[in-house]
């Protein structure tokens, strides 16, 4: 019932699984093994892309796996964005980030911002200067959400060494990982969460895949793919506009404009889209991505018959 009184139908509907995107976060040390992990859980998920910020090395294993990169070497949080639209908007199905710590305290990445926010200021007050600095990184992560493949990123750990006795009572030093270079919570923002350590032991330290809840795998490879692929394809299969085609979709709308057809606007699309009702929004409409896309040009080729 309703503040005047009527009754309602019920806005509550019966919750169904449906078919996901992958979102992983890989945390360790460096040399605990991250970007081979990453590169061997993104082998059983499709075609790879991969971004790297650590001067070339995922393209060492160029040997062992296919995919394409690209290398960052200016770590402001719109290059990830335009990089992770980049490959949203071609044929890959899964985008690994080889580190995400980058975009946080890299060249050009959140911190510097603030830094030299603070620095032009009058105050040199950095709590003033995140004003610039919060809304870029709320964007990054609103990209890497928001991208319509598989998505595995890895960042770096703060590291320290602690002294733990041998087998023959020695003490000896080891390295061990601590919170993850990045914004405090960025490992929150994801489904499937793990920590490496330097003997290249991966601990799940969050999932929503009971089969991985609490798992210590020694050299983590293409099983726990597998294992990733089989409960994220359990499901209801995700509509195409969500499954990569709605940034296709929306890459050749923009292509399009850019020809002229500036009437093409995502309103004119839902409202004309299909012929006999308008919709809310892309997702739901019954056209095939082909069919679609085949519309979109119509739409444009006609309206510009009707100008001439």
């Amino acid at each position: 019932m309703n503040r005047d009184g009527e009754f309602r139908s019920n806005p509550f509907k019966r919750a169904t699984k449906s078919q996901a995107k992958l979102r992983m976060a890989l945390m360790g040390p460096s040399g605990s093994g991250k970007t081979f992990t990453a590169l061997s859980v993104a082998g059983a998920l499709g075609k790879i892309a991969v971004i790297d910020t650590e001067h070339g090395s995922a393209s060492k294993y160029g040997d062992q796996f296919t995919f394409d990169v690209l290398e960052l070497t200016d770590y402001h949080p719109q290059q990830y964005i335009d990089a992770i639209q980049a490959a949203g908007e071609s044929d890959y199905d899964v985008l690994v980030i080889d580190s995400l710590s980058h975009a946080w305290n890299g060249t050009g990445g959140v911190l510097e911002i603030v830094d030299k926010a603070a620095k032009r200021s009058d105050s040199k007050n950095t709590f003033a200067a995140w004003r610039d600095a919060t809304p870029l990184h709320n964007q990054l992560v609103e990209a890497l959400l928001a991208a319509p493949l598989h998505l595995i990123v890895t960042m770096r750990s703060k590291t320290e060494y602690v002294l733990e006795r041998d087998e023959r009572g020695k003490m000896t030093p080891r390295k061990v990982g601590l919170a993850p270079v990045q914004r405090e919570g960025m490992e929150y923002e994801f489904d499937v969460v793990a920590e490496m350590d330097m003997q290249n032991t991966l601990m799940i330290t969050k999932t929503r895949i009971p089969k991985l809840t609490g798992k210590v795998i020694h050299y983590p490879g293409a099983a726990l793919g597998e294992t990733l692929k089989a409960w994220l394809t359990d499901g209801a299969p995700l509509h195409w506009a969500k499954n990569g085609g709605g940034q296709r979709f929306n890459a050749r709308m923009k292509t399009l404009r850019d020809a002229g057809a500036t009437h093409l606007t995502p309103e004119y699309i839902l409202t004309f889209l299909e012929e006999d009702r308008p919709l809310e929004k892309l997702s739901d409409t019954s056209l095939s991505e082909p069919e679609a896309l085949a519309r979109l040009d119509f739409l444009a080729e006609n309206e510009f018959q009707s100008e001439f």
